[in-house]
């Protein structure tokens, strides 16, 4: 494992390079872990190109806004009348909420991007393993890595490997027989599971 500041910088940047031209189309949060699903421009249906997992503390800003973020999760949505609702319970966040007015619409717990914007267009990252991906239009999706214990993020882009920041490094899987991954020092969960 080398830190994120060492050699794996450069490829780190790369594979944080393939979401540049992808379209945000899809996210959805997996107990209290908000995943972002990005494809090539109007292909809502098909599956994702690359998906980014985020652990860490993020959010979404309009120039200096914030339109919504991972402390959204925390409270309940202002439509939310549930008087049984409850913090784990899989819907009724405000997050959801501010990220349906944002991208388009909540269907079955994801919400979709009916809309042609939110398309990549540069991705800078900093040498704790932060992130700032420019969405056009002024919109910037930040995240900020705060332990040097666990996971922070995860990317998955189809046919490479994953990357994780885990552990204050980021770390690479390698593909194992079958196409299943390991991690090879840590195992990292796949973002889609659950």
């Amino acid at each position: 494992m080398m830190p994120l500041n060492s050699a794996h910088d450069s490829d780190t940047s790369v594979a944080f390079g393939a979401l540049v031209g992808l379209q945000l189309v899809r996210s959805k949060n997996l107990q209290g872990t908000r995943h972002f699903y990005f494809a090539r421009p109007l292909s809502v249906g098909a599956p994702a190109h690359c998906t980014l997992g985020l652990e860490c503390p993020w959010r979404i800003r309009l120039n200096d806004v914030i339109v919504v973020g991972s402390e959204d999760y925390y409270e309940r949505a202002e439509d939310n009348t549930d008087p049984a609702w409850e913090l784990g319970m899989p819907g009724g966040h405000f997050q959801d909420q501010k990220f349906a007015g944002l991208l388009g619409e909540l269907r079955e717990g994801d919400v979709v991007n009916t809309g042609t914007d939110f398309i990549v267009t540069a991705v800078t990252l900093d040498g704790c393993g932060g992130m700032q991906i420019h969405l056009g239009h002024d919109y910037v999706l930040e995240a900020f890595p705060s332990s040097a214990k666990r996971m922070e993020w995860i990317l998955r882009v189809p046919g490479q490997p994953s990357w994780v920041l885990m552990n204050g490094v980021v770390n690479k899987t390698r593909r194992a027989r079958g196409g299943s991954e390991r991690e090879g020092d840590a195992a990292a969960p796949h973002p889609d599971s659950a």
